[in-house]
């Protein structure tokens, strides 16, 4: 308990570099730390693209378990392209999973499966293998039938792999 006001001090100064407010964010979304996610959705509204921190504070918002966190993450979400980092990508379609949006998650993650750009389909087949269900197998089966690139042909292979996992995955829902 006596952490949380120093890690929500470490993500308000503006002299502090963005890898220790990422550290931070993250600390404060472990305890809990319901009242930094004022502070974390203010840095996110304020950093939307910054691929520094922006995956850890989206992951710190869904650990503090503010579901107000949506209203921020989903306009987000929703022009997803090519530039987003792939952690960015994983951390925005798990924390909307959680907080709520799954199945829309699911289902834009299925379209990303058929963009034409070689990126964001390798995005969306890592991601869709964590998060996806029973029913998400076709997907890369299909995926895998018709594709030509060998480099996406990986991606689909080692989505498919995490979507049979047996372990809880993510591991935040055990967090």
């Amino acid at each position: 308990e006596s952490f949380k006001p120093e890690f929500r001090k470490i993500l308000e100064d503006r002299k502090k570099s963005k890898l220790l407010k990422s550290a931070a964010a993250i600390a404060s979304g472990l305890v809990k730390d319901k009242d930094s996610a004022p502070i974390l959705m203010d840095m996110l509204k304020k950093q939307p693209d910054e691929p520094t921190i922006m995956p850890y504070l989206i992951l710190a918002l869904v650990m503090v378990g503010d579901e107000k966190a949506v209203e921020i993450i989903q306009p987000l979400w929703e022009k997803v392209d090519k530039n987003v980092i792939s952690a960015a990508y994983t951390n925005m379609a798990v924390a909307l999973s959680l907080l709520g949006k799954k199945q829309d998650v699911l289902a834009q993650m299925v379209k990303h499966t058929e963009s034409k750009d070689n990126v964001l389909r390798q995005h969306a087949f890592h991601t869709l293998g964590l998060l996806g269900e029973r029913d998400s197998g076709k997907v890369f089966l299909n995926a895998f039938e018709s594709e030509t690139a060998d480099n996406a042909k990986a991606y689909i292979v080692s989505g498919l792999g995490l979507l049979m996992e047996k372990t809880p995955v993510p591991m935040l829902t055990e967090w």
